[in-house]
């Protein structure tokens, strides 16, 4: 029950930090997905799909990669960006099941 002389602004429920989760997943899901696909589209021949591992571990290295950074880093971001976003919904349901138990 709200009491009468309490402010609206301080009431946060769990249906609220619900939809910013929702919101948060879905948007670095989406950031990933659109980086991935940028990315294979970059990609101009089986030669360089083949490579992109290696293109990546040398980006994370810090190793100079021959045919510029654009690639690995389009599929680092968007790796991350789904692994991250994954991560989100996996956290928010281990808390609720964490809350009900």
């Amino acid at each position: 029950m709200q009491q009468i002389n309490s402010d609206p602004a301080e009431n946060t429920t769990s249906t609220d930090w619900a939809l910013v989760r929702l919101v948060t997943i879905a948007m670095l899901v989406g950031f990933g997905v659109m980086m991935i696909l940028t990315g294979m589209f970059y990609v101009k021949d089986l030669e360089t799909l083949r490579n992109v591992p290696t293109m990546v571990w040398d980006f994370v290295c810090g190793r100079p990669v021959d045919s510029g950074i654009t690639l690995p880093l389009l599929l680092t971001l968007g790796t991350l960006s789904i692994l991250i976003g994954a991560g989100v919904w996996m956290m928010g349901r281990w808390r609720s099941r964490k809350t009900v138990a």
